[in-house]
């Protein structure tokens, strides 16, 4: 499994929900001894909008939570698909919370 790669995850509370890969551990590190995955994915969506609310509850139910979880490496099913932009986004060097919050949420409003 490469960065960048779209995986399903299998197991646990994010069952079912896409990811990407940002970093594959295959040694381990001292929390965690086995091989692991860092994921990036969408936690909480957006939620329904409609024409007739005001600007401030819009921007308010169009947020969304991005999620930075390590997961086992076997409950995360690869997609054929892969994320070229995500290496963009989701880099190995900006793991931090608020930056890939950030960069989701730039891409997802722009969809």
């Amino acid at each position: 499994m490469k960065p960048g790669k779209v995986v399903l995850v299998l197991a646990r509370r994010y069952a079912g929900r896409k990811a990407i890969i940002v970093k594959y551990i295959d040694d381990g590190t001292p929390d965690s001894q086995y091989s692991h995955i860092l994921v990036t994915g969408i936690d909480r969506y957006s939620r329904k909008v409609t024409a007739t609310m005001a600007k401030k509850r819009i921007a308010k139910r169009s947020k969304i939570a991005v999620v930075n979880k390590d997961i086992f490496r076997d409950p995360a099913l690869k997609r054929k698909v892969r994320r070229e932009s995500a290496k963009t986004h989701c880099s190995i060097d900006s793991v931090a919370r608020k930056p890939i919050n950030k960069s989701i949420s730039e891409k997802w409003i722009l969809s």
